[in-house]
């Protein structure tokens, strides 16, 4: 079981992190490549859009940033589920 941690403070995307709660809850994230501890997902808001990565509770490593919005190359909208399966796929590949 993940676990998703955020700032309570950040209230644009509060609706849209509860929600993806129970979804981060589902993830099975490997271990840290590293130490070896649990891995969580962190989701923040950063100029009016949600980066999500995850990252090791011990030694901090991270995925690098997934952001929702609207892709300029591309032009998908990325909604917080995207962003936070993307990062999960990252750390969980190991290439």
């Amino acid at each position: 079981m993940s676990r998703l941690v955020h700032n309570p403070g950040d209230k644009d995307m509060l609706s849209s992190i509860d929600l993806a709660d129970t979804y981060v809850n589902s993830l099975e994230l490997r271990r840290c490549p590293f130490c070896g501890e649990e891995a969580e997902v962190y989701a923040g808001s950063m100029c009016g859009r949600i980066r999500v990565v995850v990252l090791c509770s011990k030694c901090k490593c991270s995925t690098p940033s997934e952001f929702t919005g609207h892709e300029l190359i591309g032009g998908k909208d990325i909604m917080v589920y995207d962003a936070i399966s993307a990062a999960a796929a990252r750390w969980n590949r190991r290439q």
